[in-house]
C-alpha cells in the first residue's frame, strides 16, 4: 500500500524560500563540483562527468539555488549515478535526458517534478528505482528501453496525466504499484520477456482502497505469459498483439520468424505506430494487404532486423521517418498508388554522434518510371550528398530486337515513354541435344554419348536418385560423352542433358532439357554345382531380381549351349537331368530384371566345371 511521507523541516522550508529568489547563473560558465561539472545556459542544465572521479551527481551542490530557472536537464554520458532525490521538487523541469552510463535511476530521482513532460531514457539504463518519477503529474508518455530489467515499486505512481506507456522486450519485473494512480492510462502492452508483475502494478487507483481503472486492458505478446496471468487474476480484459483483429484490420506476428502480416478490409485505412512498437526488436519482414492507405510517421522506425517489406497496392502515403533506422532494409518496392513520401521516410538511419541522418549504403527504391513522388524523393527532396538508387520498371515505348549469336548476348533495346533507353539481354535457345543415349552400362556405371552441338560452350548433364523420383547432382562437360560411376545395381535412373553458353556477362545460359530413363544392370550372383547320375545340381545366391538364366555346355566356349530360364525369383536351386554319364559340363548363371517390359541381364558368373556320374 502506498504510504505518504510528510516532509516537515525548518531547514527545508528555508531552502525553498531561498530558491524562489532571482538567482541568475553566469552565462555558460563551467562550474566544478567534487564529482562532476555543470553548465547552466539559459534554462538548460548540462551535467558532465569529470575524468578521475566517480561521476556521481549529488543534489548537495551549487545547482540547487537555480532550481526554478531550470527547464531542461541533460545528464551527460559518463555520469554513473544520481543520488536519491537528485531533482525532487524541481517543478519547473520540462525535459530530462538520462544517459546509458547511468545504470540505475535512483529513488525519487525526479519525484514531484510536476512540469516534466519529456523524458528520454537511453538504452543502457538497467533499473528504475522506487518512486523515481512519482507525482510527475504532467507526464503523458514514457518509453522504457529494452535494457531496463526492473521497474521498482511506485516508479510512476500518481503520474495522473500518463496516457501512453511503451515497455520494451528485455524488461523482466514490474514492481508493486508501478503505474498505480494513473487514471488516464487506458492499458499497457506487456513484453513477453516480463516474468513477474507484482500486486496493483497495472490498472489500479488508490484512495484508501484499491479500485480498477475503468476500461483498462492489458496487451499480451503471445499467450501463457505473466501478462496474461496478471490480467486473469485481476479480471482485466486482454488482447494478444501478436494475433488480433479490430475494426476490419487483422494483425498476425510470428515472433519465431519475425514475420508481420497486416490486412485491412474496411474501417482502418492507416496503421497506428503504437502497436508496431512491440514488434520492432524482433521484426524481420512486413507484408501489408487490403485497404491500407496510410502509414503514419515513424510507424516502422527503429527495426534493427527488418530486411523485407511488401507494401499493398492502394497505399497512398508513407509518413515521415516511417522506415528510418532500419539499417538492414536495403530496398523497398513502392506501388504506383503512393503519392506522398515523408522526409527521411525510406533509407535513412540517425547518427546520434553527429545529430544527423545518413543514408543506408546502397539503398534502392523499386518503382515504375512514371511514379513522380518517387522521382521527387530520390532526385529532388534530398541534397546532393545522398544517392538513393532508383530501380525503375519501364512501361510502353518502342523496342528493337538484336538477335544473339552462339557466343554473344542478344538484347532488346527499349525507348520508354519517359524518354529513357534501356535493354534486356538474352540468349537464344541452342536447340535440343541430339543423339542422347546410353552407350554402355554395368551394374554400377552407365556411359552416355550424344551428338556434338556447334556454337555452345558445353553441356550440363544431370542424374536422378536411384528411384528416379528426384534430381540429384549436375555435371558440366565439354566432351560429347560422360560416365556415371558408383550407381546402384538394378535401379531405374533418369538422366537429362542440355547445352549452355557462357555469355560475355559471365553468366551461363541454358538450352532445353532432353530426358531419358536408363537402368543399371542387376547384381550378378555366384554359382555352385554338384555332380549327379547323368545330372548336376546348380545352386546360387538369391538376389533382388525377377529371375535367373542358367546355361550349360560341353565346351568351355559355351558353343551350342543350352539355356534354362528360372522365372521364380525365389528359386535358388535347379537340377539338370538326362545328361550323358561321365561327361564334363561347363555351367554359368546370370540374373535378369524386367524394367518397362524389357529384360536387363547381369554379367555371367564365372563358369563352373562339373563331371556327371
Amino acid at each position: 500500500m502506498k504510504k505518504t511521507i510528510k516532509w516537515v523541516s525548518l531547514l527545508l522550508t528555508l531552502l525553498m524560500v531561498l530558491s524562489a529568489l532571482p538567482f541568475t547563473a553566469s552565462a555558460a560558465a563551467i562550474h566544478h563540483e567534487d564529482n562532476f561539472d555543470w553548465v547552466l545556459a539559459g534554462s538548460t542544465l548540462s551535467i558532465m562527468p569529470r575524468e578521475g572521479t566517480d561521476c556521481v551527481y549529488d543534489d548537495d551542490s551549487d545547482i540547487y539555488p537555480y532550481m526554478n530557472q531550470i527547464e531542461t536537464v541533460i545528464i551527460g554520458e559518463g555520469i554513473k549515478e544520481l543520488m536519491p532525490g537528485a531533482f525532487r521538487w524541481y517543478n519547473h523541469i520540462e525535459k530530462a535526458v538520462i544517459p546509458s552510463t547511468c545504470k540505475s535511476l535512483v529513488y525519487e530521482a525526479f519525484h514531484d517534478c510536476t512540469a516534466l513532460v519529456d523524458v528520454t531514457i537511453a538504452n543502457g539504463v538497467e533499473n528504475i528505482e522506487c518512486e523515481a518519477f512519482e507525482g510527475c503529474t504532467a507526464l503523458e508518455t514514457i518509453e522504457i528501453p529494452g535494457s531496463v530489467k526492473t521497474l521498482e515499486s511506485s516508479a510512476f505512481y500518481a503520474c495522473t496525466a500518463l496516457k501512453e506507456v511503451y515497455l520494451n522486450e528485455g524488461l523482466q519485473t514490474i514492481g508493486e504499484e508501478v503505474f498505480c494512480n494513473c487514471p488516464q492510462l487506458p492499458g499497457v502492452v506487456v513484453p513477453a520477456s516480463v516474468k513477474t508483475i507484482e500486486p496493483h502494478a497495472l490498472g489500479y487507483t488508490y484512495n484508501g482502497t484499491f479500485n480498477k481503472v475503468s476500461g483498462f486492458s492489458i496487451g499480451t505478446c503471445g499467450t501463457g505469459n505473466a501478462a496474461e496471468r496478471y490480467a486473469n487474476a485481476n479480471g482485466f480484459p486482454t488482447i494478444n498483439v501478436y494475433d488480433y483483429s479490430n475494426i476490419g484490420c487483422t494483425v498476425k506476428f510470428n515472433p519465431s520468424t519475425g514475420a508481420l502480416k497486416i490486412s485491412a478490409t474496411g474501417g482502418d485505412t492507416y496503421i497506428y505506430d503504437g502497436v508496431m512498437h512491440y514488434y520492432k526488436s524482433l521484426l524481420k519482414s512486413v507484408e501489408l494487404s487490403g485497404s491500407i492507405t496510410e502509414l503514419l510517421a515513424q510507424t516502422f522506425k527503429g527495426c534493427p532486423l527488418l530486411t523485407s517489406v511488401k507494401l499493398n497496392s492502394g497505399l497512398k502515403k508513407i509518413g515521415n521517418a516511417c522506415f528510418a533506422d532500419c539499417p538492414q532494409l536495403k530496398s523497398i518496392a513502392i506501388p504506383d498508388s503512393v503519392d506522398n513520401i515523408g522526409v527521411v521516410a525510406l533509407g535513412f538511419v540517425y547518427n546520434a554522434a553527429h545529430d544527423e541522418y545518413t543514408l543506408v549504403p546502397g539503398f534502392t527504391v523499386n518503382s515504375s518510371c512514371s511514379n513522380e513522388e518517387v522521382r521527387d524523393y530520390v532526385e529532388d527532396l534530398l541534397s546532393d550528398d545522398f544517392a538513393i538508387k532508383w530501380s525503375k520498371t519501364h512501361k510502353g515505348g518502342t523496342s528493337t530486337v538484336v538477335k544473339p549469336t552462339a557466343n554473344a548476348l542478344g538484347y532488346t533495346s527499349h525507348k520508354c515513354i519517359c524518354g529513357e533507353t534501356y535493354k534486356d539481354t538474352f540468349v537464344a535457345q541452342t536447340g535440343k541435344v541430339a543423339g542422347f543415349k546410353c552407350a554402355a552400362r554395368t551394374q554400377a556405371a552407365e556411359k552416355f554419348s550424344w551428338s556434338v552441338m556447334k556454337g555452345v560452350t558445353g553441356y550440363q548433364i544431370q542424374i536422378s536418385n536411384a528411384a528416379g523420383t528426384a534430381w540429384g547432382s549436375a555435371y558440366a562437360t565439354t566432351a560429347n560423352s560422360y560416365l556415371f560411376k558408383g550407381l546402384t545395381a538394378g535401379s531405374n535412373y533418369k538422366f537429362r542433358i542440355r547445352t549452355f553458353i557462357k555469355a560475355p556477362d559471365g553468366k551461363n545460359y541454358f538450352g532445353p532439357w532432353v530426358t531419358l530413363t536408363s537402368p543399371t544392370l542387376p547384381a550378378a550372383t555366384t554359382l555352385k554345382v554338384t555332380a549327379g547320375n547323368k545330372a548336376f545340381t546348380a545352386q546360387w545366391t538369391k538376389k533382388a531380381v525377377n529371375g535367373y538364366q542358367l546355361q550349360y555346355s560341353t565346351k568351355s566356349s559355351f558353343s551350342g549351349a543350352k539355356t534354362v530360364n528360372v522365372k521364380n525369383a525365389g528359386t535358388v536351386k535347379y537340377v539338370v537331368k538326362s545328361l550323358k554319364a561321365k561327361t564334363t559340363y561347363y555351367v554359368r548363371i546370370r540374373t535378369y530384371k524386367t524394367i518397362n517390359k524389357a529384360n536387363y541381364f547381369s554379367a555371367w558368373s564365372k563358369a563352373v566345371k562339373v563331371k556327371t556320374k
